[in-house]
């Protein structure tokens, strides 16, 4: 997994245009507004996975960067990171960033109740109550580059029937498992009190028991719900979980797992190799692997997001 500072990317826009599909193993809806500087236009329960799918299923033509994943370069080498800024707009229809007038991003926080300036890179914004920057609502004003909510907003946007977020159930669309072992000679996992987890047990049923250290020495397989990886490991084991909550191409990153982090042993590192379920080793963050289908990815072969089960070893490399 790249953690080096790219020494220079060349982001690359491309000019899309979209239509709403949808199948049994997709999730996410969202409303859309859009002010283009003159009137307002309304898309409502726009389907997708984030805020970026949303907007390419209101059929409106959008030049925003649709790159993925970023091919950097480094003293070390080359290497692969999820790009940041993915999904910022810069252009819908004939409306284009100028020096004075942008497409600001201004979504609704549910928990807060109050509309709020959101992230530029709606690819990272998603409908889903778990989500690193949860909105199902989502506008598109073009105006001077806003600090705060601008009154036509709050305005317009009191008289609409907003979306709700997508709540997060036991369905198999949003099961993980996660085989989690800790076996490395004089490092003892702590597991908070009272942890109280779904595994799998040997006949491949679902049951539930209080966890305990001698359970991930020995390796276990829990099961978690989330619309995407990391989120549903949070859901597993709680407190247990210490990683990065932002949103974008680190969210996910494991700082611990029942206290345990990654510590210099020697010539070696001891730390949580993640892979997926058949063995493959994680190249990204969890918060980047979904069980939805429609969870981002380039298109390659290389980088595929769409995962449901997991492998995280305690090791020595």
């Amino acid at each position: 997994m790249a953690i080096a500072v790219a020494l220079f990317a060349a982001l690359s826009a491309f000019v899309i245009v979209a239509t709403d599909e949808s199948d049994a193993s997709t999730a996410g809806t969202m409303n859309i507004y859009v002010y283009d500087g003159t009137g307002w236009s309304d898309y409502t329960d726009r389907s997708g996975y984030n805020a970026l799918q949303g907007l390419q299923n209101t059929g409106l033509s959008i030049t925003a960067d649709t790159s993925y994943i970023l091919q950097l370069e480094n003293s070390w080498g080359t290497y692969t990171e999820i790009n940041s800024s993915y999904g910022t707009v810069t252009a819908i229809g004939s409306v284009t960033n100028t020096t004075s007038s942008v497409w600001n991003v201004i979504i609704y926080d549910e928990i807060a109740e109050e509309w709020t300036i959101g992230s530029d890179a709606l690819g990272f914004i998603t409908p889903f109550e778990d989500g690193a920057i949860p909105s199902a609502n989502i506008v598109l004003y073009y105006g001077a580059d806003a600090t705060t909510v601008p009154s036509a907003v709050t305005s317009y946007m009191s008289t609409k029937t907003l979306a709700s977020l997508v709540s997060i159930t036991n369905d198999t669309m949003y099961t993980y498992s996660f085989y989690i072992q800790a076996s490395v000679t004089g490092y003892t996992p702590t597991v908070a009190e009272d942890t109280e987890v779904s595994y799998f047990t040997s006949d491949g049923s679902i049951s539930t028991k209080v966890l305990t250290a001698s359970d991930i020495t020995s390796g276990i397989t829990i099961v978690g719900y989330g619309s995407n990886a990391y989120a549903a490991l949070k859901d597993a084991l709680g407190d247990n979980v210490s990683g990065n909550d932002s949103a974008g191409a680190y969210n996910g990153w494991l700082y611990t797992l029942f206290d345990l982090g990654t510590v210099s042993s020697g010539s070696n590192y001891i730390y949580w190799a993640q892979y997926t379920g058949s063995g493959g080793y994680l190249n990204y963050n969890l918060g980047a692997y979904s069980a939805l289908e429609n969870v981002p990815s380039d298109g390659s072969a290389t980088n595929q997001f769409n995962e449901s089960s997991f492998r995280i070893i305690y090791t020595s490399y």
